[in-house]
């Protein structure tokens, strides 16, 4: 069983992340006309996650899982907040909520997030550095992450173009339908 460490690393990451995280609500915010100050992201998500991510450090010196969790689930919301983060960035700028714009924009923020879900769980959560395999490894990542591509979009489109309840704001059905 591995030793759980808490290192410098580990916190500097989880401060940009948290950063990051904070950054990617501004276009979500904005498409749903959520009047909410984000100073509160720039500076007490961090340190909430810091903290949050210590106590799971902490649970794991007595079970190793439990840190590995922590560091899985903050990664698991910087990809959801990528994915919604980038999709209602396409949306804000370009007026798109609809239409084949609009399973482009889904398909694009799938593939970033995913593609930082790699990344980051490989190297860091799992701290899986051996490339040997890489190349079978992310082939079979990227193999799986195409079925989950044409459900999420196939999905998200028809929700959006279909489905969406009449009494739904645009807006809404477009992050609901993610």
């Amino acid at each position: 069983m591995k030793k759980v460490r808490f290192t410098l690393i580990d916190g500097v990451i989880v401060l940009v992340v948290s950063e990051l995280l904070a950054w990617l609500l501004i276009p979500i915010f904005k498409n749903l006309n959520l009047d909410i100050s984000l100073w509160w992201g720039a500076i007490i998500l961090p340190i909430f996650s810091l903290i949050v991510l210590f106590i799971c450090y902490l649970l794991g010196l007595l079970w190793n899982v439990f840190y590995q969790f922590g560091k899985f689930s903050l990664i698991g919301v910087l990809n959801t907040l990528i994915d919604w983060g980038i999709l209602n960035f396409l949306i804000w700028t370009t007026g798109i909520t609809a239409g084949v714009g609009y399973g482009i924009f889904r398909g694009t923020s799938f593939i970033f997030a995913t593609a930082n879900s790699y990344f980051w769980n490989k190297f860091w959560v799992f701290e899986k550095m051996e490339t040997k395999a890489v190349e079978r490894e992310a082939s079979e990542f990227f193999g799986i992450s195409i079925v989950g591509f044409l459900i999420s979009v196939g999905v998200a489109s028809l929700v959006v173009n279909f489905i969406s309840p009449p009494n739904w704001k645009i807006i809404e059905g477009v992050n609901v339908s993610v």
